[in-house]
């Protein structure tokens, strides 16, 4: 998943959107709430990966494209899938 999707969000969101959208998934992630901690730290990253900006290898899509001669590969990201 991407960070947008982990925090539920469209990948057009502000920055406050992103803010209030992390508040949110930690309240419901954190392990004293009866969360897991594996979605927590998920949150979290996901979180600090929106905060860097934009992944340089795809534009923040989640997706690069490769050429092989006529045909266009679509594969995922792999720094912003590597979740």
């Amino acid at each position: 998943m991407t960070p947008y999707e982990i925090l539920g969000l469209s990948p057009d969101a502000s920055p406050s959107e992103i803010k209030a959208a992390y508040r949110r998934a930690v309240m419901r992630a954190h392990p004293d709430r009866g969360g897991s901690e594996e979605d927590f730290r998920r949150v979290q990253k996901a979180f600090e990966d929106l905060q860097k900006g934009p992944c340089p290898d795809c534009g923040g899509k989640g997706f690069v494209t490769t050429h092989r001669g006529f045909f266009v590969d679509k594969t995922r990201c792999p720094r912003c899938w590597n979740l």
